[in-house]
């Protein structure tokens, strides 16, 4: 058996649920893109999954929820 390697060790990965009918997962990966140095991004149907370090990550979810806390 081979040993397992991860690709992004030191990360940390959090799901953004959208929750609110004026703000669309659009919205916030638009804001997000905007505001992310370094952080993977992805738009789902349900919000987002930002994954980076865990600083960066932090800082982004919390520039998000000022958009409609």
């Amino acid at each position: 058996m081979t040993g397992y390697t991860p690709t992004h060790a030191g990360t940390v990965t959090k799901y953004v649920v959208v929750e609110s009918f004026e703000i669309t997962p659009a919205d916030l990966a638009i804001r997000g893109y905007e505001i992310s140095q370094g952080a993977m991004i992805k738009e789902t149907c349900f919000g987002l999954v930002v994954s980076g370090k865990e600083e960066e990550v932090n800082r982004i979810v919390s520039g998000l929820r000022q958009m409609d806390p």
